[in-house]
């Protein structure tokens, strides 16, 4: 087998493996679907396999194609590697641009207003702030830099814990009218959370432990829509602390668990002047914000 000639398949592989779909893995890899398909029928037919069972909600591998992953994953981080080495190459010190990916809260909210501090420090830094809930491969190279509320995996990541943001239970004083805030029968009312968008979130565990699932109402992976739909009165929602000025806390057995955001950066790109500088400021946003949260309680 011509072995240069399955590389295209090989990769699409790895990536359905990491990110559990087709169309995931074409985005990835910045190809059409039907493209990507192609690449991966084009292997299975050389191969004589079936590699991957094709679902209306996403791409599962077959026990062959688990096998085969498994071997394609580590091929397909070299490959990245070496286009990673080939960008230091042409630009001499790394990227031109640099991309962080991290959640809509954290882009919009902790990020975006930190900006001129960025610039203050490092002027000829360019930034993409990208807002997205699914994770992305630094490996490969879907950013320079990721933001996420769960720790991610990797021998090849160097992964750094910011500043816990803190959460909690909340509602509108509309909805309350009047009753007693730890009086509120939480099984009898809706609960606005999160979706598994991010991961496995903690808080979600947390509802689940209290006996909270059934009553959850509203699932959703953006903390803006939880903020106004539960500033609109539509029930008791789960809310980052910085949100919570108008809203009023409901008092919990248990307290909710600290959200902890995790910064991630490929080892190979973490010693790159642009990348170490918006490390670095994305530490002191972090930091800055903890600070500021402090300071108001």
């Amino acid at each position: 087998m011509d072995l240069s000639s399955e590389m295209g398949g090989i990769a699409i592989l790895a990536a359905i493996a990491r990110l559990g779909s087709i169309s995931a893995a074409a985005k990835a890899a910045g190809l059409s679907v039907s493209t990507a398909a192609r690449r991966l029928d084009g292997l299975e037919a050389r191969l004589h396999l079936r590699l991957v069972d094709r679902r209306t909600n996403g791409a599962r591998l077959t026990q062959d194609g688990q096998r085969l992953a498994a071997l394609a994953l580590p091929l397909a981080d070299q490959l990245a590697e070496i286009a990673r080495a080939a960008d230091v190459l042409r630009h001499g010190t790394g990227p031109t641009l640099v991309r962080v990916s991290g959640t809509e809260t954290i882009i919009a909210d902790i990020l975006a207003p930190a900006l001129p501090r960025l610039w203050a420090t490092a002027p000829d830094v360019t930034v993409q702030l990208q807002s997205q809930n699914s994770i992305v491969s630094l490996a490969g190279r879907d950013a320079e830099l990721a933001v996420r509320m769960v720790r991610p995996r990797g021998d090849s990541l160097l992964i750094r814990q910011l500043p816990p943001q803190p959460i909690g239970l909340y509602a509108s004083p509309a909805w309350l009218a009047g009753r007693d805030p730890a009086a509120i029968d939480l099984k009898a009312a809706p609960i606005l959370a999160y979706d598994d968008s991010f991961g496995p979130l903690p808080e979600l565990a947390w509802l689940d432990a209290l006996g909270l699932t059934q009553a959850i109402a509203l699932r959703t992976g953006s903390t803006r829509a939880l903020v106004t739909a539960t500033r609109a009165g539509a029930g008791v929602g789960i809310v980052p602390l910085r949100f919570a000025a108008g809203l009023v806390a409901i008092p919990m057995p248990q307290p909710p668990p600290l959200r902890i955001p995790w910064l991630t950066v490929h080892r190979d790109l973490r010693r790159l002047p642009q990348v170490a500088a918006v490390h670095r400021w994305i530490i002191a946003a972090f930091e800055a914000g903890a600070s500021q949260a402090a300071a108001s309680d």
